[in-house]
């Protein structure tokens, strides 16, 4: 009898053993999956930040090559009956205005 109560215990030391480790492994399959799926999420919101700064930086190139563009036009709509000197130097002002007034580079905040 005795012999059989020590087999028993054994063989429920046994089981436990057994599913310990089914447990450890079935834990660092979780974790794994959960590292995975949070890389993922990672790169998604990585992938959508980097979208949305080229989306900013080309509307804020359009933006400026419009004001460029009018401004131009402004000059030289109103060129005429300024000489050279006046001409330049309403150039740099509105250049100064423009440049200031820029976001890219994180200047003109």
């Amino acid at each position: 009898m005795r012999s059989e109560l020590i087999n028993k215990i054994f063989s429920v030391e046994k089981e436990a053993e057994i599913i310990v480790e089914e447990a450890k492994e079935k834990g660092r399959e979780l974790v794994n999956q959960a590292r995975v799926a949070s890389d993922k999420a990672l790169q998604a919101a990585h992938d959508k930040a980097i979208a949305q700064r080229d989306a900013t930086i080309t509307e804020a190139q359009q933006a400026s090559e419009q004001r460029l563009k009018e401004t131009q036009e402004t000059l030289l709509n109103n060129k005429e009956g300024l000489d050279i000197e006046q001409c330049a130097a309403k150039i740099a002002k509105k250049m100064v205005v423009l440049l200031s007034t820029t976001k890219l580079g994180g200047r003109g905040q």
